[in-house]
């Protein structure tokens, strides 16, 4: 359960009820309202062979979806490296650079425990994706079986990086033909600080990000140094002039949400409200070609925020062998913390004890080197210690057979 009975017991005591109504309002505006072939229909790009979708007025279709996000394991997917997929394993591994296409994922799902005309109300936009062309990448269930009754409904973010010249550039022509790849459609401007400056492939790849600086002001059009997001580590990531870029996601007061706080705010339980648009990116130099669809999110709105843990921010691995996750399981970045703190101490003992001998400063702190002279058996209990025996030259051939003093260790 993404969200505690107590909060959801809250949501019905009024907010589940306004939000039903709200809907309920907007009616042809909202997705479970949308009639295809009325409301809306299926083109074809002449130029690019993609499929795009326009209302009766000819308009890009736009449309309104409400819901709660589901959790991870549903496929819900906030992290540094988005959807970005790295190859298949024992593949050339390919790290995220400039000309990658990273986007954040967001499953919907019927909000908890939610009264029966919000249930109905969210069940009618899975029927509006699923009347004339049930797409597999619109809609799933959370278990991910074809045969079960499909119950999620699988929104993208837009681009997480983007290069700030490039965007400016884009925004002082004329018009431009849209690129007919996934990830090009962005509504983010230039702010006027935004900078492209190369931040540098080492400096990408800091274990810490320390050196990042003040957290930059939050503001709309924002560009940041995506080093920002804290499972922005190691060789998977070689940005060089992408930054990571403010998108349109505003919390319950309508303030904006920063990038980095996405982990916290977009967690699973979290109901939101989202202005869609329907793509189909037609792959032609695939064989045999290939189409990609996607519902991918312009605007969004929280209603009503989860109590429920963050997202947990995962740095990344790298795809090893044949039968690994080809995307790379991760490690926590608690982990990471821990282990380079803890691998730390012996060059901060070194600095804290600079008066004492070398052999003492290389020991942990607080540990006394109690075992430096004693005998090896006055480490058992109640055993009286026998007088050493004099060195004579039979114990010397001994102790050379035997490679000296030994102890003998248990399993």
């Amino acid at each position: 359960m993404s969200i505690s009975l107590a909060l959801a017991k809250e949501r019905n005591e009024g907010l589940y009820a306004a939000v039903a109504d709200s809907v309920v309002n907007i009616h042809g505006s909202f997705l479970g309202g949308a009639k295809f072939g009325i409301d809306f229909k299926r083109c074809i790009e002449q130029w690019s062979g993609n499929y795009i979708y326009k209302d009766s007025q000819g308009r890009d279709f736009r449309t309104n979806i409400v819901g709660e996000i589901a959790s991870t394991s549903a496929g819900t997917i906030i992290a540094a490296k988005g959807n970005y997929y790295a190859g298949r394993p024992n593949d050339q591994f390919r790290p995220i650079g400039d000309e990658s296409k990273v986007k954040d994922v967001l499953v919907i799902k019927v909000p908890t425990e939610s009264p029966r005309l919000l249930s109905t109300l969210f069940n009618n936009q899975i029927l509006t994706l699923s009347a004339d062309f049930s797409i597999r990448e619109w809609i799933r269930n959370s278990d991910g079986d074809d045969l079960s009754k499909k119950d999620h409904i699988v929104v993208h973010m837009l681009p997480k990086y983007a290069n700030p010249i490039r965007n400016r550039i884009g925004t002082n022509r004329s018009k431009k033909r849209p690129a007919s790849t996934p990830d090009t459609e962005s509504t983010t401007t230039l702010s006027s600080d935004a900078s492209s400056e190369p931040i540098g492939e080492q400096s990408l790849r800091e274990t810490t990000n320390a050196n990042v600086g003040q957290v930059p002001v939050v503001h709309t059009g924002g560009f940041y140094d995506p080093r920002l997001n804290e499972d922005y580590r190691g060789p998977y990531f070689n940005l060089v002039h992408n930054k990571l870029v403010q998108l349109d996601v505003r919390d319950e007061e309508n303030e904006l949400v920063a990038p980095w706080q996405f982990y916290d705010r977009l967690k699973p339980g979290t109901l939101v409200l989202l202005m869609c648009s329907l793509h189909c990116f037609v792959l032609k130099d695939r064989t045999p070609i290939r189409k990609i669809y996607q519902i991918n999110a312009h605007s969004l709105r929280i209603l009503s925020p989860s109590d429920g843990p963050p997202i947990e921010r995962v740095v990344p691995t790298l795809p090893t062998h044949e039968g690994d996750n080809a995307t790379g399981s991760g490690v926590s970045t608690a982990v990471v913390d821990a282990f380079t703190n803890f691998a730390a101490f012996k060059r901060r003992r070194m600095e804290d004890t600079t008066e004492t001998g070398a052999a003492e400063a290389s020991t942990p702190t607080g540990i006394k080197n109690i075992a430096k002279d004693m005998p090896v058996n006055a480490l058992t209990p109640n055993k009286k210690v026998p007088p050493k025996k004099k060195d004579t030259m039979k114990n010397k051939k001994a102790r050379d057979v035997t490679g000296g003093d030994q102890m003998e260790c248990s399993a």
